[in-house]
């Protein structure tokens, strides 16, 4: 198995507008990702992938307290 990795994703100072935009984007192609899986999932078994469908609530409700 392989050891765990660390990544600096997002490194630096931000206006709170620019980490606000930065934030959504991030967001937004997360519930893309998310959709995606789910349709892929519905056209192969006619249901949707639970864990995306799960995901989905939880990035909708985190951009929705931003």
């Amino acid at each position: 198995m392989n050891s765990p990795q660390n990544f600096n994703l997002i490194n630096g100072i931000f206006s709170a507008e620019d980490g606000k935009d930065i934030l959504m984007q991030l967001l937004n192609h997360k519930i893309q990702f998310h959709q995606r899986k789910n349709m892929s999932a519905y056209e192969r078994t006619c249901e949707n992938d639970a864990h995306s469908t799960k995901r989905l609530a939880e990035l909708h409700e985190v951009i929705s307290n931003l």
